[in-house]
């Protein structure tokens, strides 16, 4: 929930971006108590136009240039990178389930508004001032959870955190104006592991995830993943390279005919080296005038492979 993402990375699981952290921690008999202190924001990286993510669009066409990523507190855009966040954590270790609550003041990084913040207004209709938009991400207060308890091969998952946006910088975006909404997040899940005798591992992976405390409408545009369910495996040969093969299927459950489709393949090259591949398909027809959520990315299917070089 900290970091930025790398929206050119797996979809369904972005990589994160590195975030310069101060912590200070205190261990004490069932767990930990943390405090953070963020100085800086770090942009996200968003995929370019010739990426399969960036959904091939030509934005000089369109008559607008993206820019740099924006921070918002308040009412007020904030100048260079540097701002101050703060953050703190109690992670709970007992004797059937791990825990971990959490408050923070900090730039959210999940739910920007894509537009321009100049804009005048004609018969009562905004319209830009500017062709540079931007990505605006805003400052807000969070509170949350996760908890997870292993049973009898089975491991239950729970996360949750609402979050309350700070300001109302309005921001006119392809679908109006709009500020920054109040909502709680969250998600529930259910693994199931099997020990095979040659030593493979089979996990069973199950996941709901959805947000609360907004219109089914305002859920599709805050989110790709606003309702969902996931269902998948993976499969660890527990071999001494860490072969692994994963599929999954996430659904919507509130919009219809909306799916994605994953199966991927890692595998260690050698120590310092790391290969990973695999498909990924997605099935979301539009249904209205603007393609929302999983449509923006229909019929963008495509192959990947990455190396990593660990250091």
């Amino acid at each position: 929930m900290v970091n930025s993402r790398n929206y050119d990375s797996d979809l369904e699981n972005l990589n994160k971006l590195g975030e310069f952290t101060i912590e200070l921690e205190k261990e004490f008999s069932l767990g930990t108590f943390s405090l953070y202190y963020w100085p800086m924001f770090e942009e996200p990286f968003f995929p370019g136009e010739r990426s399969r993510l960036g959904g091939g669009v030509d934005l000089a066409s369109t008559g607008f240039e993206l820019s740099r990523a924006q921070a918002v507190n308040g009412d007020e855009s904030i100048a260079g990178r540097q701002v101050h966040q703060f953050g703190a954590r109690l992670n709970l270790t007992l004797d059937f389930m791990d825990a971990s609550f959490h408050v923070m003041r900090q730039v959210d990084r999940y739910f920007p508004l894509f537009g321009v913040d100049e804009f005048t207004f004609i018969a009562n209709q905004p319209v830009p001032s500017t062709t540079i938009a931007r990505a605006y991400y805003f400052m807000k207060n969070q509170y949350g959870l996760t908890m997870q308890i292993p049973w009898n091969g089975f491991s239950f998952k729970l996360e949750g955190a609402y979050r309350d946006f700070k300001g109302e910088k309005a921001i006119l975006t392809g679908r109006g104006l709009r500020t920054p909404r109040d909502h709680t997040d969250t998600a529930f899940g259910i693994d199931y592991t099997i020990n095979f005798d040659n030593g493979y591992d089979l996990i069973l992976l199950s996941e709901v995830s959805s947000l609360f405390g907004v219109s089914d409408d305002a859920r599709a545009e805050l989110s790709i993943f606003q309702k969902d369910v996931l269902a998948g495996f993976r499969l660890s040969l527990n071999d001494v390279d860490g072969t692994e093969f994963t599929a999954t299927m996430i659904t919507d459950i509130e919009r219809d005919n909306e799916r994605l489709y994953n199966f991927s393949f890692a595998r260690r090259l050698t120590d310092l080296w790391k290969l990973s591949a695999g498909l990924r398909l997605y099935n979301a027809t539009q249904k209205g005038e603007t393609a929302t959520g999983l449509e923006t990315l229909n019929n963008a299917d495509h192959i990947f492979t990455n190396i990593t070089r660990f250091f």
